[in-house]
């Protein structure tokens, strides 16, 4: 079952704050990445199909905020 829009943008949160920190830390780093990687992943395959654009859209401007590449 798909999470919950409120689940979601918890979860954003928690990966955008997290980014923040790990990458102002560690930048460029291939722990960063494989992490942010499973973070990602695990965000998507929680979102619904009726929520896959809205997560993707939100991971985005996630990275481009901390100058990283979207997907």
């Amino acid at each position: 079952m798909p999470a919950q829009r409120d689940d979601l943008k918890r979860m954003l949160k928690s990966l955008d704050s997290w980014v923040a920190s790990s990458f102002d830390a560690a930048p460029n780093t291939v722990d960063f990445h494989e992490a942010m990687s499973g973070a990602v992943r695990l965000i998507l395959l929680e979102a619904g199909e009726e929520d896959s654009a809205w997560v993707t859209q939100e991971l985005d401007e996630i990275l481009a905020r901390h100058g990283l590449f979207g997907f």
